[in-house]
């Protein structure tokens, strides 16, 4: 794995607000496909969490996370300290959230969720105009982050079913193996 040291400093300032757009279009997908029991993989403070929990959208939310995860706040909430590639559970859920932690991951971890979640949703930020938070990501990775077109060649050729797509400064993807 890369060496991802810089993530705790943006972990920490970025922020638990459900207006930012990633955030919206999480939740969006959240509410269309009825998930109450999500996977929120690389989910750094676990603020997505915070907000599907607040606005009773989820039974349960597992916030994994490669650093210090936070102390669960809510009994619908375990945040978990694990490497994304090996998934401290086993069973059934209704959604795995890439939001913004695919690039860190690697296209790889879609097929090990595939297999754990009915739903695979990816939310990530266009190269261009980036969050400023992802462009020192990009910096300290000394790369780009995969582009629309890239991500949803990608996910087809894994022989995901994209249900859901959509371009943009911020784009999201919906898919799904069966």
């Amino acid at each position: 794995m890369r060496h991802l040291w810089y993530l705790r400093l943006l972990y920490r300032l970025y922020p638990a607000n459900s207006s930012l757009p990633e955030y919206r279009a999480a939740v969006g997908v959240v509410k269309r496909y009825g998930c109450r029991r999500v996977i929120d993989v690389g989910a750094a403070r676990c603020n997505l969490g915070r907000i599907l929990l607040r606005e009773d959208l989820v039974d349960l939310y597992v916030g994994l996370e490669l650093f210090d995860a936070p102390s669960s706040w809510d009994p619908r909430a375990l945040c978990v300290s694990a490497d994304a590639r090996r998934p401290p559970l086993r069973g059934s859920l209704d959604c795995a959230l890439f939001v913004n932690s695919l690039f860190y991951l690697g296209l790889e971890a879609l097929n090990i969720y595939s297999g754990l979640a009915r739903l695979l949703v990816v939310t990530d930020l266009d190269p261009s105009p980036r969050h400023p938070l992802n462009f020192l990501g990009d910096l300290a990775e000394g790369r780009l982050r995969l582009g629309y077109k890239g991500l949803g060649d990608a996910l087809r050729s894994m022989g995901l079913r994209v249900l859901e797509s959509r371009p943009g400064v911020q784009y999201y993807y919906v898919a799904t193996a069966r």
